[in-house]
C-alpha cells in the first residue's frame, strides 16, 4: 500500500545552531492543500522530524539552501543557469561555493543534513519515495503568483518597514489562494516588528518551499530542474 503524501518546506538558516522555519503541507480530501505544521525548529529537530515522517509518508522536501556544493569558488552551474533564465524577472541567486560558505557560516548545513537523512533512505531527486531538493521562494512567488515579477518583501537598503509589511500582506494573500485557511496566513503584519517580522517572513517562505515541493510533484511539466543529485538539484515553477 502506497504511503500518503506530505510536502515539507524548510527555510533553512544557513548558520549552524540557528533555528529554521519548518512547514508541512498535507493534501485535503477536496483536492487542495492545508498546513499541518508551521513552526521554528533547531537543526536536530529537522532531522528527527523528517526521519519520523519517513516511516509513515512519501515525502517531497524543498530546502531554501544548497544541499550539494562541489565547487571551491565561483558559482555552481545551478546558479549560472537559473540567473540566465530568470534575468528578465530580475531574480538572481547569490554565488554558492565552499570557500564562501565556510568563511561566512563555518559549515555547509544543507550537506550535513542530507548526510544524516540519507542514512534512512532520503535521496536528492524528485522521483524517489523520500525526496530532497533545493527551492527558491522568490522564483516560486514570481512564476506562480506575481505575474513573473519579484515581490519586494525582503529587507534591503532603502526599503522601509512599511513597504516590507505591505509586501508581506500581499504575500499572505497569494498563499491563501493556494492553501486552506490558517491563522498564520492572516496575521496583521502591522503588529510585527524586528525579529518577529523576520521570523514571520521566514515562516511564509517555509510555506512557499513546501508549496514548491507540491508543485514539483503535481506539475512536473510546468517545473524546471537545474543540476543533479551529485551537484545538487534545484526545482522551480517555470
Amino acid at each position: 500500500m502506497q504511503k500518503p503524501l506530505r510536502y515539507v518546506g524548510i527555510d533553512l538558516a544557513w548558520s549552524m545552531g540557528k533555528e529554521s522555519a519548518f512547514c508541512v503541507l498535507k493534501p485535503t480530501v477536496e483536492g487542495g492543500l492545508a498546513i499541518e505544521t508551521l513552526e521554528m525548529v533547531d537543526d536536530g529537530a529537522i532531522v528527527k522530524r523528517l526521519r519520523l515522517m519517513s516511516l509513515y509518508y512519501q515525502l517531497y522536501v524543498g530546502f531554501d539552501a544548497p544541499l550539494r556544493v562541489p565547487n571551491a569558488t565561483g558559482n555552481r552551474d545551478i546558479e549560472r543557469q537559473f540567473n540566465r533564465d530568470f534575468a528578465p524577472a530580475k531574480i538572481s541567486m547569490l554565488p554558492v561555493n565552499r570557500t564562501l560558505l565556510y568563511r561566512q557560516f563555518g559549515a555547509i548545513k544543507g550537506e550535513i543534513l542530507v548526510s544524516h537523512l540519507q542514512e534512512v533512505g532520503f535521496a536528492i531527486g524528485t522521483t524517489n519515495a523520500l525526496n530532497l531538493f533545493e527551492v527558491y521562494p522568490h522564483a516560486t512567488i514570481a512564476v506562480a503568483f506575481h505575474n513573473g515579477g519579484i515581490l519586494p518583501y525582503k529587507r534591503k537598503k532603502g526599503r522601509s518597514v512599511a513597504a516590507i509589511r505591505q509586501a508581506l500582506t500581499r504575500y499572505q494573500g497569494y498563499l491563501r489562494e493556494a492553501i486552506a485557511p490558517h491563522a498564520m496566513l492572516s496575521i496583521d503584519t502591522a503588529t510585527l516588528k524586528g525579529q518577529h517580522l523576520k521570523a514571520y517572513e521566514d515562516s511564509l517562505d517555509a510555506v512557499t518551499c513546501a508549496y514548491t515541493a507540491y508543485f514539483a510533484h503535481a506539475y512536473p511539466a510546468l517545473s524546471k530542474h537545474y543540476g543533479s543529485s551529485q551537484e545538487g538539484l534545484f526545482v522551480t515553477p517555470f
